[in-house]
């Protein structure tokens, strides 16, 4: 091959990297929640001049049109040439990207040419993806956990329906119930919309549509039951309510039926 010019030109090494800047994504990588980082080295022909990063990040069925592009910050590209880094956030729907970036040069340091060819990662040709983007919220609706309503105490005291961790799509969560009576079996009530109503001195807090029996309390008056959050953005600011019932056979707790109730639990799935 004949480069012209007596050689092949000046590298820029456009890369991707993880957001912390902790390792590369490998081609068709996983991003991290929608984040990645994209970089280049800045490198003026002239031999020096301010210069800036523009990134455009499409999904692999857009094409490339020039538009909703980013452009970093301009620095001094030095002799040397200076990394330039363009953070990219909360891409989108779950789906497989491609980027290409080009070089602007500041009119004042480069009248002649104000900006460079587009050019994309090594390995792969400009319309072929290059990383992948799995676990996102198109909305970007976090995931959030809200208590609601008050339980029913039994015989260890007010039981207690928490999350260890938010619903956040593709994870695993959990539901845990503390303050039960060891050997006890509960309930979990699992609707889509809450309410308040009267039941055995205490509140029922879920219209029901699933009933789910769960482990017995361990001896320490714990039930965990893990949940795996499917993947799918549809569900990004959906909601569920939540509520456990058990009879109390230590026989602390009040009532006809003598049941233990946990305030309800609202999940909302997000990013």
């Amino acid at each position: 091959m004949y480069y012209g010019n007596g050689g092949p030109g000046i590298p820029v090494r456009p890369e991707q990297r993880r957001p912390d800047d902790s390792a590369p994504i490998a081609h068709l990588g996983l991003a991290d929640d929608g984040d990645v980082r994209l970089s280049a080295l800045g490198r003026a022909p002239i031999g020096r001049a301010w210069v800036a990063l523009e990134t455009e990040v499409k999904p692999l069925s857009v094409p490339f049109d020039g538009s909703k592009t980013d452009i970093t910050a301009y620095s001094d590209s030095t002799v040397a040439g200076v990394e330039l880094v363009r953070l990219e956030q909360r891409l989108g729907v779950s789906a497989q990207y491609r980027w290409r970036a080009r070089l602007r040069y500041e009119i004042a340091t480069s009248p002649f040419e104000q900006w460079s060819r587009w050019f994309s990662p090594f390995g792969n040709g400009a319309e072929e993806a290059d990383f992948r983007n799995d676990v996102i919220c198109p909305n970007n609706i976090p995931a959030q956990l809200h208590s609601y309503g008050v339980g029913k105490a039994g015989t260890p005291g007010m039981p207690v329906l928490p999350s260890a961790s938010a619903p956040v799509l593709g994870t695993q969560s959990d539901l845990t119930i503390t303050n039960g009576n060891p050997g006890d079996l509960s309930v979990l009530f699992v609707g889509l919309a809450p309410v308040n109503v009267p039941f055995d001195g205490g509140s029922l807090l879920v219209a029901q549509n699933v009933v789910v029996g769960l482990l017995p309390f361990n001896g320490a008056g714990v039930s965990a039951v893990p949940v795996n959050v499917p993947n799918q953005p549809n569900l990004c600011g959906a909601s569920i309510y939540t509520q456990a019932i058990w009879v109390d056979t230590g026989g602390g707790a009040t009532g006809f039926s003598m049941t233990a109730q946990t305030q309800g639990l609202q999940w909302i799935f997000g990013g």
